[in-house]
């Protein structure tokens, strides 16, 4: 296993993160969405060490942080976040040599590969790359010591769709050999729609949803049926729902369930529409139906 952390928790004044288990295996590309503030960041934080939790155990790579784990963890560690704290004064090539410095594994064939592939000058300044290259810039250093975990923090906002392509498919390319894994945090849920395989949707500090893509997009859906079908019905099998006059529009989070009791009340099949990540976020963050 890649990743295991169990009831994660950390308080600060205004924010608190309450029991967050996060679970990825080796071979995959896990979601981790939810608005800006939700928690993405602070999860991402305690996984790194970056922040100690107050509660909850972390392993990864079936190690935990201390003193004599923590350069052995990070070594197989690819990090890219939404800012990339560089000194832009310097070369491309300045920068890359001291990066790789850091990593006994460092494969500078990788490397080079990669800048020919983004068509980066290494003899351009850091600081005059654009935002788009600065991206694949990073991706190229967090991928040249060939890391067994890629973690991404926010690193396609801003990016056109052009862009956010290609770095897609370096991602699905990353973890074809199945022993590599990518845990990416976006609020961007249509990239998640393309190469992730699990998604998780933290809110206010909590996770609301933790599964395989696919069993989510099957089981979370919305349903067209009357306000008095509705009214029969549990609300626990909804995650929200819209009443105009005698026709109701509603999102279940288990459609097989819900089918099964509206079938008890109406002898038919509902009216169902599948939904992206980005309408399933919203009916759980928003109670919004779209």
């Amino acid at each position: 296993m890649i990743v295991e952390a169990k009831g994660l928790c950390k308080k600060y004044q205004k924010f608190e993160l309450k029991d967050v288990d996060i679970v990825l295996p080796e071979g995959y590309i896990m979601g981790l969405i939810g608005p800006n503030g939700a928690g993405k960041t602070t999860t991402i934080k305690l996984l790194m060490n970056i922040v100690a939790p107050d509660k909850g155990d972390i392993k990864l790579f079936g190690m935990r942080w201390n003193e004599e784990n923590e350069v052995l963890i990070k070594q197989r560690i690819g990090y890219v976040g939404e800012e990339q704290p560089f000194y832009d004064e310097m070369s491309v090539k300045w920068t890359a040599d001291l990066v790789s410095k850091f990593y006994p594994s460092w494969d500078n064939k990788t490397y080079i590969d990669l800048i020919k592939q983004f068509d980066i000058d290494e003899n351009k300044k850091v600081g005059d790359l654009s935002k788009g290259n600065r991206v694949k810039f990073a991706l190229a250093l967090a991928m040249a010591h060939k890391p067994d975990l890629l973690i991404l923090d926010e690193p396609t906002s801003g990016l056109d769709p052009v862009i956010r392509r290609d770095i897609l498919k370096l991602l699905a390319k990353f973890i074809e050999d199945g022993k590599r894994s990518i845990l990416f945090s976006t609020h961007i849920t249509e990239d998640l729609d393309k190469v992730a395989d699990y998604i998780v949707l933290i809110n206010d500090g909590r996770i609301l949803v933790s599964a395989e893509k696919d069993d989510i997009i099957a089981k979370i859906k919305k349903v067209h049926i009357r306000t008095a079908e509705f009214n029969k019905l549990s609300a626990n099998l909804f995650i929200a729902h819209k009443s105009v006059g005698d026709e109701c529009m509603a999102v279940t989070a288990d459609f097989p369930a819900f089918r099964r009791m509206y079938k008890n009340i109406a002898a038919k099949d509902p009216e169902a529409y599948g939904m992206d990540l980005s309408d399933i976020m919203l009916a759980y963050v928003k109670g919004e139906i779209y």
